[in-house]
């Protein structure tokens, strides 16, 4: 058996208990950063939490944006899809009107050329009588130059005509007399 001293077991006592003392100064130490790194990584922990809660806000307002847009999106495709069956149905109906307007449009051609060879004919009958009017006109005024002419006759005759009545007419009244006393006397004969 090992014998130890008294000072050999101070020694020790004395080593153990500077290693205690070591032991207790790194374990203070130890816990001093412990603490320190406790509090710094509570300090990034709510940190954290709170950027996290922040994104996580962010995310649920990005989800509901999404939500919001997809609607937003499924509404515009619905109105997209709407707005292309009116343009569709706007095409179809131009078309169909096109087509009218197009058949109306011949037919008035049609109508047009059909009163402007009406024109032209009554044009023609139009010249055609002013011409006829014009060698009207010019017997007319050969009617009234010949019209005036007897009128003038005519009135030279009514005057002569006056003027030999109150001439002749006394004579005839004279000789109608004398025939009528020559009837008389041959019927009282």
């Amino acid at each position: 058996m090992l014998e130890f001293s008294w000072a050999t077991i101070s020694l020790i006592d004395i080593g153990v208990l500077s290693l205690s003392i070591i032991g207790l100064w790194w374990l203070k130490n130890q816990v001093e950063q412990y603490k320190t790194l406790s509090e710094e990584l509570d300090k990034r922990y709510n940190a954290l939490h709170q950027e996290y809660t922040t994104l996580q806000q962010g995310h649920e307002t990005l989800q509901q944006e999404h939500t919001t847009l997809q609607q937003g999106h499924k509404t515009l495709r619905q109105e997209h899809t709407t707005l292309q069956q009116e343009h569709e149905t706007l095409q179809q109906e131009f078309r169909t009107f096109q087509s009218t307007a197009d058949r109306r449009y011949n037919a008035l051609l049609d109508q047009h050329n059909v009163l402007q060879e009406a024109h032209n004919t009554l044009l023609n009958q139009h010249n055609t009588l002013q011409e006829e009017n014009a060698t009207l006109q010019t017997g007319l005024d050969v009617i009234a130059r010949e019209q005036k002419a007897l009128q003038t006759s005519h009135d030279r005759l009514s005057g002569r005509y006056d003027e030999l009545v109150e001439r002749v007419m006394p004579v005839f009244e004279i000789l109608a007399r004398e025939k009528l006393m020559e009837i008389n006397a041959r019927n009282q004969n």
